[in-house]
């Protein structure tokens, strides 16, 4: 996707829960495509229990080679980025 601001974003949508197995799966794919931005890991977090939101968002704070973003706020995270 391009932003307004003409910078590039890689989406990786994903089927099922985002595990750390799933970040290192994007980001090595990432690595390889020489793409040069941050992926996003983009998810439908509907029944995903908070306790396993939590961890998601922990995840996240904790490995930067990726971003997550739940679909149904895709929008607001990618204005942000837009910056």
């Amino acid at each position: 996707m391009r932003l307004l601001n003409e910078r590039l974003i890689w989406a990786y949508p994903i089927v099922g829960i985002p595990s750390a197995e799933t970040l290192n799966d994007v980001a090595t794919k990432a690595k390889k495509a020489e793409r040069g931005e941050v992926p996003v890991l983009v998810y439908d977090y509907i029944g995903i229990r908070d306790s396993w939101m939590a961890h998601l968002a922990w995840l996240d704070a904790q490995i930067k080679a990726v971003k997550t973003i739940r679909v149904s706020e895709a929008g607001w995270a990618l204005a942000g980025m837009d910056e």
